[in-house]
């Protein structure tokens, strides 16, 4: 297998280490550059995918790549990549099709799974609550609710201006998509395929979605807890999910699906995240499995967990989270990693499964920080949500006290 393995997209860091817990041999590119990730791996900082990535795959001596969030947005870009150097991940025509939310919705319904209605112009929009999504989102910013009412849809017919379509022109300038509400628990589910269509889920989890705490609002993913237990009918239909969509559009490695689980237990997918995801390392850290090696063996058939069976914990807190802190204002970092030593210090095994840090994602320092945009993240455990969300709350709420006496404004 080769142990040489470069990791690229907008945040490295948590693949990075779960590759090198697996024994790879990391480099990485991201936008970041945060302190921890240039600890897991040799790491450069680029300011745009298709103008530095190239030079970044042709220097760098790793056997694969395969690119975390954000990079799903430029399939003609992988296309590119992927001939100078293999591809441990979907290319681009799988990800045209993936990134279509008509085309994942009508594969889905035709093997008889409940999906949210979809419309790409707003004279097909029923009366209702619908989500507005830019195309190429990430993360939920730019996504937003909307109320259409009859009287609304006969004026907009008419062509004359209305509420609906001046808001909907300052949200939003870049091609947009309406998804049918459905409301319910954020969810996400995270799978693993082989070659030939098969998918294993490895587990579910809870996103934690615009919490004012965390400085996010809307429909800002801000984290996730897990592993999130679910009814037998839950994941059976999950895993109909899951194996469809890896047959349909030949998915192979590490793939999640955010769905909406509502109050009759019935899964509504309503975005599909064809990479490693930001809930993985929630799982990952939970459950003590080695994501990465079972990516890396769905290329190389050198490991992969062929059982369907559910994946169980191996430590006593059955809940593990991640919370994304994000900036309520401009500021420039301070030394995070040395001056939070004392009030975040490696976790023993009471706190944190895996003994892994409580705060990662590291800035360096002197990095601008606009507001809107992560500081950090933290990470606790807890034999049950509640008392999770809680733990997650407290080190978010000392973060931004430490920030606040020690990081100036920008």
């Amino acid at each position: 297998m080769p142990r040489k393995l470069l990791i690229v997209g907008a945040s490295a860091r948590a693949a990075a280490e779960s590759a090198r817990r697996a024994g790879f041999d990391v480099e990485a590119a991201d936008l970041f550059g945060d302190v921890d990730l240039l600890a897991a791996a040799r790491t450069t900082v680029i300011a745009d995918y298709r103008r530095d990535l190239p030079n970044v795959l042709r220097n760098s001596s790793a056997d694969a790549w395969l690119y975390t969030g954000g990079l799903e947005n430029h399939p003609r870009l992988i296309d590119r990549l992927a001939r100078s150097k293999p591809l441990w991940g979907i290319g681009g025509e799988a990800l045209r099709k993936l990134r279509d939310p008509m085309a994942w919705s009508e594969t889905l319904r035709r093997a008889g799974i409940h999906t949210p209605s979809v419309a790409v112009e707003r004279s097909q929009l029923a009366p209702g609550t619908w989500i507005e999504k830019p195309r190429s989102s990430c993360a939920g910013r730019s996504v937003r609710l909307l109320e259409v009412r009859e009287a609304e849809l006969c004026t907009l017919a008419s062509g004359e201006p209305t509420e609906l379509t001046s808001n909907a022109a300052e949200a939003n300038f870049e091609p947009t998509y309406w998804q049918q509400f459905i409301a319910g628990e954020a969810c996400g589910a995270l799978f693993v395929a082989r070659a030939d269509g098969y998918a294993t889920l490895v587990g579910v989890s809870r996103q934690l979605i615009g919490l004012e705490w965390l400085g996010a609002g809307g429909f800002q993913y801000c984290g996730s807890v897990g592993p999130l237990p679910v009814s037998a009918d839950v994941r059976d239909q999950l895993t109909t999910i899951g194996n469809r969509l890896a047959d349909a559009f030949e998915i192979r490695g590490l793939f999640g699906v955010d769905f909406i689980l509502d109050a009759g237990d019935r899964a509504w997918p309503i975005e599909i995240n064809p990479r490693y995801t930001a809930s993985a390392e929630v799982l990952e850290r939970a459950l003590q499995v080695p994501l990465i090696a079972w990516h890396a063996g769905a290329f190389d058939g050198s490991q992969h967990r062929n059982s369907s069976d559910p994946v169980t914990p191996r430590h006593n807190s059955q809940w593990f989270g991640k919370a994304i802190v994000y900036a309520t204002r401009d500021l420039v970092s301070g030394n995070l990693l040395d001056s939070c030593s004392t009030a975040y210090p490696n976790a023993d095994a009471a706190t944190l499964v895996d003994d892994g840090p409580a705060l990662a994602d590291i800035p360096r320092q002197g990095t601008a920080i606009s507001t809107g945009w992560p500081i950090a993240t933290v990470f606790a455990s807890a034999a049950d949500e509640a008392t999770l969300i809680e733990r997650l709350r407290g080190r978010a709420t000392e973060l931004y006290e430490f920030i606040a006496r020690q990081a100036p404004s920008a």
